[in-house]
C-alpha cells in the first residue's frame, strides 16, 4: 500500500510489517530486493528499511530533487530525480554517485538487469546504458509517440525489454530493436511482466493480459523466432470499477494482482479466464487487513510520483497525465503580418543607409572631384 509515510510489506513467512516514517509526505516510489526495501518520499527523502526485524531503518539520505522513479540493482538503489539518475549503496545509502542524465527531460521509469540499465523519459525516448559504465550508451529505443510510463526487463534478461506509454503502445524490444508492438486506444499507465513472459498493462479502468507477448521462455533467440512467425494471442480484458494504479504478478500463487484506487487499499485477483476475485493469498489478505487497520489509502493515479497536483484536493484533475508529462506549448501572441511589415521597413532602412555609406565612401576616395563639382 502507498500512503502518507507508511508502507505495508506482505511476507510469506511472517505477519505483515507496517513501515512508518517520520515524514507525513506521500510515498512516491517503492523497490525491494532481498531483505531490503527502499522507499522514496515526495519530500525528497529516500530510506532503506529492513523487511525483517520490525522494519528498522538501515539508511537514509536526501535526494537532490523529488524522486520520479526507483529501482534496485547490484546492491545499489537507483534513484531518478528529474532528468538524472543516481546510485547509492545498500543498505546504508551513505553516499551518492551520479550515473547519467536525460537532456532537458524527466526520467519517468527505471529498470535494470544484467549489464544494462533502462531509463525512460517524457520525450518518448528509452535509453539503454551499460552497467556500471553508464556513460556508455548501448542503444536508444525509439518507437513511442508520447511519454513512456513504464519499462520492465523480461525475467532479468537484459536482451528483452517491455515498455508502455502514453500513446497506448505496448512494445517489446530485443537488444534495442523493436520486435513486437500492440496499440491501445488509451494511455497505458501500469505494466507488469511475469517470469514466464506474460505481460499485463492497464489504462484507466481496463487491464489487458497477454499470455504470449514476449514469446515465453528464457531464450531471447527462441523468442525472436516465435515472434516472427505469428502475431500475439488477443489479450484477456478486465474492466475494473475504479482506476488501476498498480499491477504485479504473484509468482508464488500464479496470480495477477491489481491495486485499485479507492478509499481503502483494494486488491483484485485477475484470472486468465477474465474473472475477478477478492479472494487473495493469505499473506496478501493480511497486508490488506493491516492497511485497513492503519487507515491507509492508495494513490488516486498510477503516475502519482510525477504528479505536481495534490491528489487529495477536490480540484485535482482526473484522467489526464500529470503536468510534468504534458507537452509544453507556447501561445502565439504576435501578429505575423506585423512582423513581416517591420522586416520590410527594416530592410528598406538598411538599404538607404547602405546607399549613403557608398556616397560617402566615393567622396572620400575622390576628394578633388568632389570639390571641383562644388
Amino acid at each position: 500500500g502507498l500512503a502518507a509515510g507508511v508502507v505495508v510489506v506482505a511476507s510469506s513467512t511472517a505477519a505483515p510489517t507496517v513501515l512508518s516514517s517520520s515524514s507525513s509526505s506521500r510515498v512516491v516510489g517503492v523497490a525491494s530486493a532481498g531483505p531490503w526495501l527502499v522507499v522514496a518520499f515526495a519530500t525528497k527523502e529516500v530510506k532503506c528499511f529492513e523487511e525483517s526485524g520490525g522494519g528498522a531503518v538501515c539508511g537514509e539520505r536526501l535526494a537532490p530533487r523529488r524522486p520520479s522513479a526507483l529501482a534496485i540493482h547490484d546492491g545499489c538503489a537507483l534513484v531518478a530525480c528529474g532528468g538524472e539518475l543516481y546510485a547509492s549503496p545498500l543498505p546504508s545509502l551513505d553516499r551518492e554517485a551520479w550515473l547519467l542524465g536525460h537532456t532537458s527531460s524527466v526520467i519517468t521509469a527505471v529498470a535494470a538487469a544484467g549489464g544494462l540499465v533502462a531509463t525512460a523519459d517524457r520525450n518518448e525516448k528509452i535509453r539503454l546504458s551499460r552497467w556500471p559504465q553508464t556513460a556508455i550508451i548501448d542503444a536508444y529505443c525509439l518507437g513511442h509517440r508520447s511519454f513512456v510510463s513504464r519499462v520492465r526487463f523480461v525475467h532479468d534478461d537484459d536482451a528483452r525489454l517491455v515498455s508502455a506509454g502514453g500513446d497506448g503502445a505496448l512494445i517489446l524490444w530485443t537488444r534495442g530493436e523493436e520486435t513486437r508492438k500492440v496499440d491501445h486506444d488509451e494511455p497505458l499507465t501500469c505494466l507488469a511482466v511475469a517470469r514466464d513472459g506474460r505481460v499485463a498493462v492497464a489504462s484507466q479502468k481496463d487491464v489487458f493480459l497477454y499470455e504470449d507477448f514476449c514469446g515465453g521462455g528464457d531464450d531471447a533467440h527462441a523468442a525472436d523466432d516465435l515472434l516472427s512467425s505469428k502475431p500475439p494471442t488477443p489479450p484477456t480484458r478486465f474492466a475494473t470499477e475504479s482506476a488501476v494504479v498498480d499491477l504485479c504478478f504473484d509468482d508464488k500463487d500464479d496470480a495477477l494482482i491489481a491495486l485499485v484506487a479507492d478509499a481503502k487499499v483494494v486488491l483484485r485477483r485477475l484470472g486468465a479466464d477474465g474473472t475477478q476475485s477478492s479472494a487473495l493469498p493469505p499473506r496478501l489478505r493480511g497486508a490488506v487487513d493491516a492497511a485497513t487497520r492503519e487507515g491507509l489509502a492508495p494513490p488516486t493515479t498510477a503516475l502519482h510520483a510525477l504528479d505536481t497536483i495534490d491528489p487529495q484536493k477536490d480540484d485535482a484533475e482526473e484522467n489526464v497525465p500529470p503536468i510534468i508529462l504534458r507537452k509544453h506549448t507556447i501561445d502565439l501572441r504576435v501578429d505575423v503580418s506585423v512582423l513581416g511589415n517591420k522586416k520590410k521597413a527594416k530592410t528598406a532602412t538598411a538599404a538607404s543607409s547602405s546607399d549613403k555609406c557608398r556616397e560617402t565612401d566615393q567622396s572620400e576616395l575622390h576628394p578633388a572631384t568632389s570639390r571641383g563639382s562644388g
